[in-house]
């Protein structure tokens, strides 16, 4: 892809407060920068256990019976 087909795809997708991390359209307020480059630093292990659920479906229960 060129450079200008990129920035007019940038323009066409573009929306108020969001912006482009490694190709991915995020909204600043949710998924903030800082917090993105944090995150991508992060070393998980195999012994890691990651609880991924959508809001309100008992995440925090479960939070609690895996700890």
């Amino acid at each position: 892809m060129t450079d200008q087909n990129r920035e007019k795809e940038e323009e066409v997708y573009k929306m108020p407060n969001q912006y482009c991390y490694l190709g991915m359209y995020l909204n600043a307020q949710f998924h903030p920068k800082e917090h993105m480059d944090k995150v991508r630093k992060i070393k998980i292990t195999p012994e890691d256990i990651l609880l991924a659920t959508y809001p309100r479906t008992g995440n925090v229960i479960l939070d609690c019976i895996l700890l």
